[in-house]
């Protein structure tokens, strides 16, 4: 996984394609070092090609220690089903909608 560096913190964070449940816990910790100093967090979902519960559970938990603010780029419809078939969808949404 990547994110922006120090000297770009506004970089986004680029999403690995396989999000499974063993991937969960260095995502949490990855997306904590991101967000350290950030005031909201952008997030490339482009690659992803499989994302799990527990892998959508960090991204809830980062955008409510954020106040809302993380916003997703890049196409994302595996991100957008998964999400939809546990009933996230207007949490997608909200996340997209910060982008554009």
């Amino acid at each position: 996984m990547t994110s922006g560096t120090a000297s770009n913190p506004d970089a986004a964070y680029v999403l690995p394609s396989r999000l499974d449940a063993p991937a969960a816990p260095g995502l949490a910790e990855d997306l904590r070092s991101h967000m350290a100093n950030a005031a909201g967090v952008k997030i490339d979902i482009s690659a992803v090609a499989l994302i799990d519960t527990p892998a959508i559970e960090v991204l809830l938990a980062a955008d409510r220690q954020l106040d809302g603010q993380i916003t997703l780029t890049g196409t994302g419809e595996t991100v957008s089903a998964a999400m939809t078939t546990l009933g996230l969808a207007e949490v997608y949404q909200r996340w997209r909608q910060a982008d554009g």
